[in-house]
């Protein structure tokens, strides 16, 4: 590949170089103020300058009309206090930010500019070779089973189920309790995630409701199956269960990506070294197009990585090395200005001495985090709970519907039992001969056998009543608070989309295009982790046939 930059030249060697007092005022633009760009030549060394052949910037200019509101009118105005307060009798002392900039300015040494970015004409050979070719054209150049069981099930589908058992330390009817009553304190997100792996089948339900043996003797995983399918709707409750299980830490880490983006948000627009520095970089790069007359009131930040990319004539530095060399340079006379010692200052006392524009990253903590995140990463994770709230819902009104189910039967098995009462009494009115002979055992035996199954089925549906009745005021209760924290969210992570608009607003950025591209840059960046991912895993199976090799860590491939 092309060999890194070189790096930014040591204090006695490179360039030599050398801070100017401040420039002449800068000319005033069509609102009154004088844009933060660099000042106009002086008289004479406009013909001068125009006999130099720059190095070019290749930046995205930002129209003047479209700076208000932004960092760039900020230090526009900034600037304007400098020239007007300088030195009046009984002027207001100037702000932090006019403070800021009267360095600022000084910071760019035309003449260590001109030597490593500027070249005479007559001495460009491209020139002379467009000139001997007949033409002469400016312009910038480009860069580029068990025994005694019965088994029902496959063997293997049986093993799997078993296994899966043994790492969920409840007995069959808890594990069934806990699905019934959507307990997620007794099975946590991995057995849930498990149990819906196995959930069984309809044609495994109807062989389990056909058996009719000792179910005792059922295989572990087969009772295990009918224990689910003692419980009404087992398959959508152990969804819901997933679902409540997921949404807090979910919502969690919702909560806290907006609180990073705020906070970030609000951080950019404090930060008074980055203001500095994003003013550097637009007085150098008007430095660099002096010769074109109009100076750009502002700039994109999609050109920064350009400064990278600009290099001097003679490509011993670039613009970056150069301009983290002056700040460099600042920073020491700073210091040895208003030290009052003769002793070297510590890293604390140059610090308080002199704010460096270069350590804006100081400024803004929530930086790296927030660079990990978008927009599109935020929607993706509400997408799922929005889903998972409206199966919920569903959920709630097949509950609903299982309680009047269950409701009906019992009121129906009650009308049952007093038909069967008004029966017994009406046969012992009449004394029936049989009845107090006991003659027909076999009337008796079966009329009670008829009395007891009635008597369970009741209780059985009364139970069932019961349980639906909790399970849909559990459910209800969950839906109503999760409903509610989902809209909060949904609010807040609207307000933060809000706020960073207006942070890069503030920088002169579109925001819809910042986050498409920066959501396409994150898109590319996981499919190269996923591409590294099943490279590593096919290097890890070893070498293939036919002589390839395998590239061990700290190896080279040869």
């Amino acid at each position: 590949g092309p060999p890194p930059p070189p790096p930014p030249p040591p204090p006695g060697g490179g360039p030599k170089v050398f801070v100017p007092p401040p420039p002449p005022p800068p000319v005033v633009g069509p609102g009154g103020h004088p844009p933060p760009g660099a000042p106009p030549p002086p008289p004479g060394a406009k013909s001068a300058a125009a006999a130099l052949r720059w190095r070019q910037l290749h930046w995205e200019v930002i129209p003047a009309m479209r700076i208000q509101g932004t960092v760039f009118e900020r230090m526009r105005d900034a600037g304007a206090g400098v020239e007007s307060s300088g030195g009046a009798e009984g002027a207001s002392p100037p702000s932090g930010d006019a403070k800021a900039l009267r360095g600022i300015e000084s910071l760019i040494d035309h003449d260590a500019l001109k030597d490593l970015f500027a070249q005479s004409k007559a001495d460009d050979p491209s020139a002379k070779r467009r000139k001997s070719l007949g033409g002469d054209r400016t312009g910038s150049l480009g860069a580029d089973d068990g025994k005694g069981f019965v088994s029902l099930l496959d063997l293997k589908r049986g093993s799997n189920v078993e296994i899966m058992l043994s790492q969920i330390s409840l007995t069959l009817p808890e594990i069934a309790d806990a699905v019934r009553a959507l307990d997620d304190a007794k099975l946590d997100v991995e057995h849930v995630d498990m149990m819906l792996r196995y959930l069984p089948t309809s044609d495994e339900l109807a062989l389990l409701a056909s058996f009719e043996g000792d179910r005792a003797r059922l295989g572990k995983a087969e009772r295990y199956f009918s224990a689910l399918a003692s419980v009404a709707g087992h398959a959508s409750k152990m969804k819901a269960l997933r679902f409540k299980q997921g949404f807090r830490s979910a919502t969690r880490d919702v909560k806290a990506w907006v609180n990073t983006v705020d906070a970030f948000c609000a951080e950019l627009k404090n930060s008074t070294r980055l203001g500095r520095l994003v003013a550097l970089v637009l007085n150098l790069g008007n430095a660099l197009h002096a010769t074109r007359g109009v100076a750009a009131a502002g700039f994109s930040l999609s050109s920064l990585p350009k400064l990278l990319d600009t290099r001097s004539f003679d490509g011993s530095t670039t613009l970056l090395h150069y301009m983290v060399a002056h700040l460099e340079r600042e920073r020491e006379a700073r210091t040895k200005e208003n030290s009052d010692s003769s002793a070297e200052p510590s890293a604390a006392e140059i610090s308080a001495l002199y704010d460096c524009p270069l350590l804006f990253a100081e400024e803004l903590p929530s930086l790296v985090p927030a660079s990990r995140l978008t927009f599109a990463m935020l929607d993706e994770e509400l997408a799922p709970l929005r889903s998972g709230l409206k199966a919920l819902e569903h959920e709630l009104i097949l509950a609903t519907s299982r309680v009047e189910e269950a409701e009906r039967r019992a009121k129906e098995q009650k009308e049952k039992d007093r038909e069967r009462a008004a029966r017994f009494y009406a046969r012992s009115a009449r004394a029936d001969a049989r009845y107090i002979a006991g003659d027909d055992e076999d009337v008796e035996a079966a009329e009670d056998a008829t009395r007891l199954k009635e008597a369970e089925l009741e209780a059985r549906e009364r139970k069932n009543a019961a349980e639906e009745t909790a399970f849909r005021e559990s459910v209800a209760r969950f839906h109503a608070d999760a409903k509610a924290e989902l809209d909060a969210l949904a609010a807040s992570v609207a307000s933060a989309k809000k706020r960073f608009a207006d942070a890069a607003r503030y920088y002169g950025e579109d925001a819809a295009k910042t986050q498409k591209k920066h959501a396409a840059r994150a898109r590319a960046v996981r499919a190269g982790h996923q591409e590294l991912r099943r490279s590593a895993g096919q290097r890890a199976e070893g070498p293939r046939e036919g002589g390839g090799c395998v590239v061990r860590r700290g190896e080279r491939k040869r």
